[in-house]
C-alpha cells in the first residue's frame, strides 16, 4: 500500500487499485510492504497507478532516517521568519514547504 498526499488531501492505493493519475503535494509519503513501512518526504510529484504497479516520480523525496528534526525545526523557524520581512520570496516558500513535509514525517517517528 502506499499513502500519499495531493492537494485535495491523503490517499491511498491498494493492491489491485484502478489506474490513475495524482499530483503530489508537500507531504508524507508511506511505502508499505508486508513485511516494512518506507517513509519520505516529499516536496512534489506524480502518482500514476498502473496494472504492473505504482510510480513516483518527486521532484524531492527525503529518507524518514535521514531527517534531523530539531535541525528541521530551526530552519524552518528561520525562514518563516524571514518570510515575515518578505511574504512574495518564492524559494523561501518552496523550502517551507519542504521543511514542513520534513517535520510532519519527522515528528511521526519520535
Amino acid at each position: 500500500m502506499v499513502v500519499a498526499h495531493s492537494p485535495t488531501g491523503e490517499f491511498a492505493v491498494m493492491a489491485n487499485h484502478a489506474p490513475f493519475l495524482a499530483e503530489l503535494d508537500a507531504g508524507p509519503l508511506r511505502i508499505k510492504t508486508d513485511t516494512e513501512v518506507h517513509s519520505f518526504a516529499v516536496l512534489t510529484g506524480l502518482l500514476r497507478v498502473t496494472e504492473q504497479g505504482v510510480e513516483i516520480l518527486a521532484r524531492e523525496a527525503i529518507p524518514a532516517a535521514q531527517i534531523d528534526l530539531p535541525a528541521v525545526q530551526k530552519q524552518r523557524q528561520e525562514i518563516e521568519e524571514a518570510l515575515l520581512s518578505n511574504p512574495e520570496m518564492e524559494s523561501l516558500r518552496r523550502e517551507l514547504a519542504c521543511l514542513q513535509a520534513q517535520e510532519r514525517v519527522g515528528e511521526r517517528l519520535a
